[in-house]
């Protein structure tokens, strides 16, 4: 039986379902593949979050890892929240709390400041708190809503779905103490960095330019991340990364060449600067 033709229209305008979501969010919309400082970003009042915020696009992740930024004003709270997405957080300016909690009980708070780096358990309960009463706490988020929107296709569910993953979070208190386990391949097991600017990495001289550099697995998700480190003046090998990935600054000026030629050049400056793989 054929559908209504409103269904069928709907069903093929080649729009995401998540592209749609964003624009009913009511904050601005960056897309492009390069953001000289995320600190910068225009921001706008974002109600669900009960705080200020713009998505992040990044040409060439379209479709697998989302971006934001969020910004919580001086001495608020943002409003509490669980999804089904995965999300690791950067935290851009600013010091605050975070209070992760489930729905059997378990339930801690943990510390953040400027430099730190936090994953969110999934479908976790949370809630953002400024430690500051006169300046705004700002921070990247970097996650896999658009696969989990375009394949839902239902905010609700992805908002308000009561499952408590427990071999995500279960309330171990060591969760966000920092600690965490090596592995070898310079991976690190853990579900917060204090201070990911000055975070300890390993030698890794099969990549070239004597460079450092640490995997990351945190919060026991599908999302990966690393944290690399070259001397001054230096080019590593070149190396292939996916169209769903993302590079932020954290410090220094890096310049970024594609293609066989400099047929593009992302020059990088500050702490704050975030690019895709894709070319201009």
């Amino acid at each position: 039986m054929a559908k209504p033709a409103t269904q069928v229209d709907n069903v093929m305008d080649n729009i995401p379902y998540y592209d749609k979501w964003q624009l009913g969010e009511g904050i601005p919309i960056v897309k492009t593949f390069f953001v000289q400082d995320l600190k910068k970003v225009e921001l706008k009042r974002w109600d669900r979050t009960g705080g200020n915020g713009a998505f992040i696009n990044m040409e060439g992740a379209e479709g697998a890892t989302g971006a934001y930024v969020s910004e919580i004003p001086a001495g608020k709270k943002l409003n509490p929240q669980r999804h089904l997405y995965e999300d690791l957080n950067f935290v851009l300016r600013g010091r605050g709390a975070t209070t992760i909690w489930n729905e059997k009980g378990a339930k801690q708070t943990f510390e953040w400041q400027e430099g730190s780096l936090f994953a969110l358990p999934l479908n976790a309960w949370y809630q953002h708190f400024n430690g500051s009463g006169d300046e705004p706490a700002r921070f990247f988020s970097v996650n896999s809503m658009p696969i989990v929107f375009n394949l839902f296709h239902n905010a609700d569910f992805v908002f308000n779905t009561p499952r408590d993953f427990v071999d995500r979070f279960d309330g171990d208190p060591e969760y966000f103490s920092g600690k965490g386990k090596a592995y070898p391949g310079r991976v690190w097991d853990t579900n917060f960095i204090a201070d990911a600017r000055s975070f300890k990495l390993e030698d890794w001289k099969e990549r070239g330019a004597a460079g450092k550099n640490v995997m990351l697995e945190m919060a026991n998700g599908s999302m990966a991340a690393h944290i690399s480190n070259f001397p001054s003046a230096r080019i590593k090998r070149r190396t292939v990364t996916g169209l769903d990935s993302m590079s932020l600054s954290l410090k220094g000026t890096v310049f970024r060449f594609s293609g066989r030629r400099v047929s593009s050049l992302n020059v990088m400056t500050g702490k704050t600067a975030a690019c895709s793989p894709r070319r201009p």
